[in-house]
């Protein structure tokens, strides 16, 4: 978080939490606020705890932008993949990488920006 100059545990967001689906698709600063806690990152932290401690959660980390991407994809020996986990439909709310991928790579990295040769 001080690396990036951040405050709060926004870019952390729930996408699947068995014990509570009502924290699905929220921030673990939204859920620290939801769950009656100051907005310090310190009580965030232990929001994040509490979570593990219940058995955990996928979650998915909004870090990167389409900036850092095309700087990356400049690389001479790179390859692009997606990491994102199996779904189940309908359950959970999943990373947008998990879907298409490959297909917005290539229309919008070489098509609109020529960012691959």
């Amino acid at each position: 978080m001080k690396k990036r100059k951040l405050k709060h545990f926004s870019y952390a967001v729930v996408a699947s939490f068995r014990p509570d689906s009502s924290f699905n698709g929220k921030s673990i600063e939204e859920i620290n606020l939801m769950m009656g806690r100051r907005h310090k990152a310190k009580e965030e932290a232990q929001t994040i705890i509490d979570i593990m401690m219940k058995g955990g959660a996928s979650a998915v980390f909004h870090g990167m932008g389409d900036e850092d991407v095309k700087y990356i994809m400049r690389y001479p020996f790179n390859m692009f993949a997606s990491d994102a986990s199996i779904r189940i439909f309908n359950q959970g709310v999943p990373h947008p990488r998990g879907y298409g991928t490959n297909a917005r790579v290539l229309q919008i990295c070489e098509r609109r920006k020529g960012t691959v040769t």
